[in-house]
């Protein structure tokens, strides 16, 4: 059987060394190929050597681990991402999230439970072994479910002209010429689609429409 092959995209912590050794000493069926010490390096070091698992630091130097994961995803699909998280630590993990790690685990987990983990994610599988993580993702999704829930509450029956409308008043300051502009249609058009929208809504002005847009999830600002 083939050895399971693993890049470690440390930040140089002593924590790295001693993870390579034990790999090295008791890891009969997972090989290091290389340490990598920054973002570009760990992106050309999976194109060059094409790994079956990523154990990269989310303090990794010269970029955003989420970024570097998404970058790698990208390219190389096959590649199974495990995000190195230090215990209770405040990080953001958000770009993590969005390019979907197949993994997150804190640097105080046993040995026995990090190998284990490389073997589960390398078949596939998905390992969340981090109580900070665990909760940040336990947020994001009551976070989405209110938020879907929000948006059906208050549902207007928009037609889909006027919540393209809607989103963009949402950007504060924007003008009805750069609204008509951005659509390619006419201010006039601009005009009467916001004033069917406001009379949906039952608003008095497009700061009360564009306030409760973003307040009751009416339409999905753009980027969400």
């Amino acid at each position: 059987m083939d050895k399971i092959s693993i890049i470690l995209a440390s930040n140089r912590e002593l924590w790295w060394d001693g993870l390579l050794l034990l790999i090295e000493e008791r890891a009969q069926d997972i090989g290091v190929l290389t340490i990598s010490y920054n973002a570009v390096e760990t992106i050309d070091k999976a194109n060059q050597l094409n790994p079956n698992v990523i154990l990269l630091d989310e303090e990794i130097k010269g970029g955003d681990c989420g970024e570097v994961a998404q970058h790698i995803n990208e390219l190389h699909p096959e590649i199974k991402i495990i995000i190195v998280v230090k215990p209770y630590k405040d990080v953001s993990l958000s770009s993590s999230f969005k390019a979907r790690a197949n993994a997150y685990i804190d640097k105080d987990i046993t040995y026995t439970e990090l190998e284990s983990c490389i073997r589960h994610v390398a078949r596939g599988g998905v390992v969340v072994i981090s109580p900070f993580v665990a909760r940040k993702l336990l947020e994001q999704v009551a976070y989405s479910g209110n938020k879907a829930s929000t948006r059906a509450e208050y549902d207007v029956g928009l037609s889909k002209r006027e919540e393209e409308v809607l989103v963009l008043l949402t950007r504060r300051g924007i003008t009805n010429k750069e609204i008509a502009d951005t659509l390619h249609i006419s201010e006039n058009t601009v005009k009467a689609h916001l004033g069917r929208v406001m009379g949906k809504m039952q608003v008095r002005n497009r700061q009360q429409a564009a306030i409760m847009a973003r307040e009751k999830g009416i339409v999905l600002e753009a980027g969400d």
